[in-house]
């Protein structure tokens, strides 16, 4: 049956989400004011990107995947959904699955991550209920605004790094002191983000966050600072600001994607990339209603359980991405013609061992999901911590199985000008083809794998992921304290004769 395309008064296209982000936002570029941000080399190209997902939710192909009925029967973004059964859990996956197929899984900080933030706090409703019931009461109401008015934004929760010994000395907390004020001895230190006063409208903050991934490229940011000891309640914080509220300044990282590269010599570099920034807050308005929690140290101590959601995301994207590696590899030898080499075989078998591990995790973290007092199926902690946990370890093994698969073809590779001059050209095609593909074709897969293992472009992504899923050695001491080994300690002190604890 051929599907039709359901109006969708709540959903954005591509060309209404640029529009959305040309809004006087302060985004900062190597010193320089950028103008409009979907125009700029450095920010335009990722939001071209995120501009397509935008324009898939009218597809009738992809419509279901990117989209749901609500209970309001209008088509709106399944972003933003609130898991309450383990199919729920499974289609608002497949929304992962299709934007990191779509973008190669580059994108840490994609269209569907930040919604994972509210609805994770939705999960422990109840917890906010019982300390601020004036805030908590927001969550629900912002879910529903951002959905029907389909958000884009990323999910600032990383505090700058600088002398943490200043930390130390100030009780295990960062800053004890306003923004652009002195320490003791005449130092100058940002500020830990925290409210600076409070009205009858809503709060301000000031101070600054760190690896702000797409918030020059969305429309709203959800913030929150770590929990820490030592946390005071002007710095227990959950809540969301729009991008371009008087106050924020964004200044972005140097570009590891080249807006001129061609399309071929680059086949992802040249497409953009997420825009990882610095974000300076000072005495920024928050409005009431877009806050969460302002105050009590406690709500922050949810930390881990309210982004279980966003871990649970982490490792459905790097699994997706872990399947395309999986393609990559045998692509390779398809076009090398080494498929008969035990050597070759074993390596490709261990970027595929790679991806069903990955998903192995994903897909038991759902099964083994359990309903929060608040009735949102949420996926199983231990199974996302040691699923993230061995992505990230074997990450860097993985990219260098496909770069050892390609052998001199990575090091050896050639732009299209190379292809297009009369002599040069044709000598490549005589002497470099490959095993059903030109020499322009395979020179081509060879430019594909570049692109993700081994260009600038690919540094950033390695380095991104090890932070984004935190690094191993936090990863293991989670797992430590996270699953419990009670039950098989006992069976085993039980059946030889130990004392039972």
């Amino acid at each position: 049956m051929e599907k039709t395309q359901v109006a969708a008064k709540y959903l954005k296209t591509g060309e209404m989400f640029k529009e959305s982000l040309r809004d006087g936002r302060n985004v900062f570029y190597q010193g320089e004011l950028i103008p409009d941000v979907t125009a700029h080399p450095a920010t335009g190209g990722g939001i071209d990107i995120m501009a397509k997902i935008y324009d898939a939710q009218h597809n009738p192909e992809t419509q279901d995947t990117l989209t749901y009925l609500n209970s309001e029967g209008e088509r709106v973004s399944t972003a933003w959904m609130i898991p309450r059964t383990k199919e729920d859990l499974k289609t608002r996956r497949a929304l992962t699955d299709y934007i990191a197929r779509e973008t190669f899984g580059v994108f840490g900080r994609p269209f569907d991550l930040m919604p994972l933030v509210p609805v994770g706090m939705a999960a422990y409703l109840s917890k906010f209920r019982e300390k601020r019931p004036e805030y908590a009461q927001n969550v629900l109401h912002y879910i529903d605004y951002a959905q029907k008015n389909n958000i884009l934004g990323p999910e600032v929760l990383v505090d700058p790094q600088n002398d943490r010994s200043k930390a130390a000395a100030a009780g295990a907390r960062l800053f004890d002191v306003e923004l652009g004020s002195k320490l003791k001895g005449g130092e100058s230190t940002p500020a830990l983000l925290r409210v600076v006063k409070e009205t009858e409208e809503g709060i301000y903050i000031s101070g600054a966050k760190a690896v702000g991934s797409i918030s020059s490229q969305g429309n709203e940011m959800v913030l929150s600072n770590l929990m820490r000891p030592g946390l005071l309640p002007e710095e227990s914080l959950w809540l969301t600001v729009p991008i371009n509220s008087p106050g924020i300044h964004i200044v972005c990282r140097e570009t590891v994607s080249v807006d001129s590269a061609n399309a071929y010599d680059h086949p992802i570099k040249s497409r953009g990339e997420e825009m990882d920034s610095f974000l300076i807050f000072d005495n920024v308005f928050v409005e009431k209603w877009r806050i969460f929690n302002y105050g009590v140290p406690e709500l922050n101590e949810l930390y881990g359980s309210v982004v279980l959601g966003a871990h649970w995301h982490i490792l459905s994207r790097l699994a997706a991405k872990a399947e395309l590696y999986a393609g990559a590899a045998q692509l390779i030898v398809e076009a090398l013609g080494t498929g008969q080499i035990p050597g070759v075989r074993s390596i490709v078998s261990d970027v595929i061992q790679y991806a069903q591990t990955l998903r192995a995790y994903v897909l038991a973290s759902e099964e083994l999901a359990q309903l929060t007092d608040d009735g949102v199926m949420w996926p199983d902690v231990n199974m996302l911590t040691a699923g993230r946990l061995h992505g990230i370890i074997h990450y860097p093994k993985i990219i260098h199985n496909l770069q050892e698969l390609c052998g001199q073809g990575l090091v050896m590779r050639f732009s299209e000008k190379d292809y297009e001059h009369p002599y040069i050209g044709g000598k490549l095609e005589e002497l470099l083809f490959g095993r059903g593909l030109t020499s322009k074709q395979k020179n081509l897969l060879m430019n594909f794998i570049w692109d993700i293992t081994t260009d600038s472009h690919a540094g950033r992504i390695g380095l991104f992921e090890n932070v984004n899923a935190l690094p191993a050695p936090l990863l293991r001491e989670r797992l430590y304290h996270e699953y419990d080994r009670t039950p098989f300690m006992n069976h085993i002190r039980k059946s030889i004769g130990l004392p039972l604890a």
